[in-house]
């Protein structure tokens, strides 16, 4: 008897340390919110939808709610967005964003076309915010940026490494080497860090490919794809991926549950925010600093200059730039490839300046002119059609464009004088130009831009009763194929 009641004893203290051990065991809350692709979105969006200005007042929101907040950004932060961000090289939205207190973000690919320097320039608006990436590296092969940084949130050691896609305007890593750096850096991190994040500029199959070579990762928040996923989807090692489409039109919102003890790390709830104006709060003090920069920058990109009564699409608008570019030039023909300059479409409602530049102004802003011939003319258009690099609005003459050949009222050694966007006139005329027909003619850059042009033809057809979308019907069809006379 004395020995099973020893035996008791023992099973009784057992139980008793496990229950003790349960109970220091803790569930703590992280709550992260994530944007990507915000592509210099500084303005309250049109239509009553995204802008940074309710992004900062979203994110005041949950931070008046909670104290267990990461808010993370994904990169391509610049390039494609509002006329005082352009004009400011980037500065304001920088500055946005360090208002806002970002806790980390990463560079994406269009950060990279201003260059590596433009980069650390603007990241010191960011203030206190980790900026990270382990695959963008030195001269020396070392990360040019911090790999990873730990951040204390909640009683909890939370892992951000961050990285980036692979792009010639940057020394960046491939996939497959990135992922063995990421793979390292967190068999370094998690020892005594849980969750593991991986912040990347990378789209959801990307992710998926570092998720199975890096099993340690629990969450991904991506960018670059602009893929819009309202609920986070799972890769075969179990870990979150997460994307919120673009341009601050939505905020990411990821709850977890973590077991300190096991590091298990549990979603309770994965959404994601559309930033529509009549349901989140605007953070008026951020959009007050908004407008007092453009109006110090660029105040002319808040007159306004006509109105559109439905959606005017890219080839449209590309069709009235080219015809307002001629306008403003005052030369024989002109070129504006959709494609490759136009960035959006132009939306219903009051127009401003700004609202043009969006279309295309960015890419467009550079304009050049050139004399060309008419055969030179032909060999472009028929160029374009035959390696399939898109068709190109253009007015002051007539064609119909195929691959074999041009028919229209262009005279073959009749010289004409044109204009077209620098980018165009590099990425798609020099690249096409007929080596049979000698050397490239030169070109000389305007002395007006794409957005100067355009707000003053859209301008003049208001004066005229003309909305931009019965402007754009007053220019025919098909540009490529029939030019305006």
């Amino acid at each position: 008897m004395p020995h099973c009641l020893s035996r008791l004893k023992v099973l009784l203290l057992l139980f008793t340390l496990l229950l003790a051990l349960a109970a220091s065991a803790e569930t703590r809350s992280l709550l992260i919110l994530h944007t990507n692709d915000i592509h210099d979105h500084v303005r309250p969006g049109p239509e009553g939808m995204g802008g940074l200005p309710y992004v900062a007042g979203a994110v005041l929101r949950e931070r008046a709610k909670r104290s267990d907040i990461l808010l993370l950004d994904a990169g391509d932060v610049t390039e494609k967005g509002d006329m005082v961000a352009f004009v400011s090289q980037n500065k304001v939205t920088y500055g946005v964003m360090g208002r806002m207190k970002y806790d980390a973000a990463v560079p994406g690919n269009h950060d990279f076309s201003q260059g590596v320097e433009r980069i650390d320039a603007n990241r010191a608006l960011l203030g206190g915010t980790a900026f990270l990436c382990i695959n963008c590296l030195d001269t020396s092969g070392k990360p040019h940026w911090d790999p990873s940084h730990v951040f204390e949130v909640n009683g909890l050691r939370v892992g951000v490494i961050g990285a980036t896609i692979e792009t010639d305007k940057g020394n960046t890593l491939s996939l497959d080497a990135t992922a063995d750096r990421i793979a390292e850096e967190a068999a370094r991190l998690h020892k005594d860090c849980a969750p593991l994040i991986v912040l990347a500029h990378l789209g959801v199959d990307d992710c998926r490919r570092l998720a199975a070579k890096v099993p340690l990762i629990d969450v991904f928040v991506g960018g670059h794809t602009h893929e819009l996923l309202r609920q986070p989807v799972r890769a075969e090692s179990g870990a979150i991926i997460v994307q919120t489409g673009s341009y601050a039109e939505r905020l990411g919102r990821i709850d977890l549950a973590v077991d300190t003890e096991t590091k298990k790390v549990t979603l309770v709830e994965g959404v994601v925010v559309d930033m529509k104006h009549d349901t989140v709060p605007c953070d008026e003090n951020m959009l007050a600093w908004i407008r007092a920069e453009e109006e110090r920058i660029c105040p002319e990109a808040a007159r306004v200059v006509g109105k559109a009564d439905k959606l005017v699409g890219e080839a449209a608008m590309a069709r009235i730039a080219a015809a307002a570019f001629r306008a403003k030039a005052g030369v024989d023909a002109e070129f504006c490839h959709p494609s490759q300059v136009m960035r959006s479409p132009l939306p219903q409602g009051e127009v401003d300046v700004n609202a043009l530049f969006l279309t295309g102004g960015q890419r467009g802003t550079k304009l050049v002119t050139a004399k060309l011939t008419g055969r030179n003319i032909e060999d472009y258009l028929t160029g374009l059609a035959r390696e399939k690099k898109g068709s190109t609005m253009f007015s002051g003459f007539e064609a119909t464009v195929r691959e074999k050949g041009v028919t229209g009222d262009l005279k073959p050694e009749q010289v004409y004088t044109t204009v077209m966007p620098e980018l165009e006139w590099t990425t798609r005329f020099l690249k096409l130009w007929n080596r049979d027909a000698g050397k490239a003619p030169a070109a000389e850059p305007c002395l007006f831009t794409y957005t100067d042009a355009l707000s003053e033809y859209v301008a003049r057809a208001a004066g005229e009763g003309k909305s931009v979308d019965q402007l754009a019907a007053s220019l025919g069809g098909r540009g490529e194929a029939k030019g305006e006379r």
